[in-house]
């Protein structure tokens, strides 16, 4: 049984066009960017999303600083630009001595008011992104870590600005042709020193399906030091030929007790339908993860035409997890008559705020817009 959550705790923001990242500044206002270079805040009071600025190209991954200033990672023109919270845009940094990034991706500050940003190169299947440090004030920006990174994401620092934490999906250069049927390579890359050293960067063995791989994922510190790792599974074998939509990917975990060395072999949540994991550490030492369901898969089969989103609790540091319980944040049936696989769901991210409850955002292609949802993982 799926634990039925209070719809009324659901709020889904209209007309918001495809975002793709999810920042929250001082009074818990909120902020994304859609794919048409519009720039939205978000009040959680009257549950609207307002366009205030449009920027001349479409930016990725986003920060805000404490004055409430926007800082958008320009994918096309390959700068950071600074967007004020009247609405006025300029160009924060770019790379070093001026050449755009090839890519710009996702930016993080550390309290020092330095930008670090994720360059995720050009995607031809050479290794050329970069990962970057951007004075206070803007500027140029210098190399952070000096070895091309293979299309570093999304990155976060922890409170202290210790430790960045770098998720990174790669897969065989030999395989992009085949793609969705070429399996992946999940990797990981570990600084604990600000990115003044790194370790070598490592496919764990344990990260496998038979002889499948992983791609996209989520890494948390359990309260009991464990690192638990959300991780995007390949597509089962029964759906390689037909459909072979990477809708039907799925979703497993992965801890490892020796903080990051060794892995445990993954646990299989969900074998496909279900992926784009997102871990938070709570409070009270439980974990939340949340996803979404672009097919409802179960027990090898198509269960019904449900998608959305839902989360799950680990009490246990991250050892088991009990799909019986799972709390739909959301969800809407859909089937457009062709392919059933079609999800209609997109991207997730959730943040921690100072109340305990958990905002979660996630891509609604459906509704043309994002679903953003304030929920509490104890009501």
């Amino acid at each position: 049984m799926i634990t039925p959550y209070d719809n009324h705790c659901i709020v889904h923001i209209r007309n918001v066009d495809h975002p793709e990242s999810l920042s929250v500044g001082a009074q818990c206002v909120a902020y994304t960017t859609g794919t048409g270079c519009q720039v939205y805040r978000v009040d959680l009071q009257s549950n609207t999303a307002t366009v205030f600025a449009r920027t001349p190209n479409r930016c990725l991954g986003q920060a805000v600083d404490a004055a409430g200033n926007l800082y958008g990672a320009d994918c096309v023109a390959g700068v950071v630009l600074r967007i004020a919270p009247q609405g006025r845009i300029e160009t924060y940094a770019a790379g070093p001595g001026g050449i755009p990034f090839r890519c710009a991706n996702y930016p993080a500050f550390d309290p020092q008011g330095n930008l670090y940003l994720s360059d995720s190169g050009d995607w031809s299947g050479e290794r050329n992104g970069y990962l970057y440090k951007i004075p206070p004030g803007g500027g140029e920006a210098a190399l952070w870590y000096p070895e091309a990174v293979d299309t570093p994401n999304a990155i976060a620092l922890d409170a202290a600005g210790r430790a960045l934490r770098i998720a990174e999906a790669g897969y065989d250069a030999k395989d992009v042709a085949l793609w969705p049927k070429g399996a992946f390579t999940g990797r990981i890359r570990w600084s604990t020193d600000n990115g003044r050293t790194w370790s070598g960067e490592t496919a764990p063995p344990a990260w496998k399906v038979g002889a499948r791989g992983v791609s996209e994922g989520s890494l948390v510190r359990a309260a009991n030091g464990w690192i638990a790792a959300a991780l995007r599974t390949d597509m089962p074998a029964r759906y390689l030929d037909q459909p072979h939509d990477d809708s039907l990917e799925g979703l497993g975990i992965s801890l490892s007790k020796d903080d990051g060395r060794t892995w445990s072999p993954i646990e299989v949540l969900f074998d496909a339908g279900r992926h784009h994991p997102h871990l938070l550490l709570l409070p009270s030492g439980e974990i939340a993860m949340t996803y979404i369901v672009r097919d409802d898969v179960r027990g090898g089969e198509l269960a019904s035409y449900l998608r959305g989103c839902e989360a799950l609790i680990s009490r246990d540091h991250g050892q088991s997890w009990d799909l019986d319980r799972r709390i739909a944040l959301d969800e809407f049936a859909f089937f457009d008559g062709v392919k059933w696989f079609n999800g209609e769901t997109g991207h997730l991210y959730s943040t921690l705020l100072d109340d305990g409850s958990i905002l979660t955002c996630y891509g609604k292609y459906l509704a043309k817009g994002a679903a953003l949802i304030r929920w509490h993982p104890e009501t």
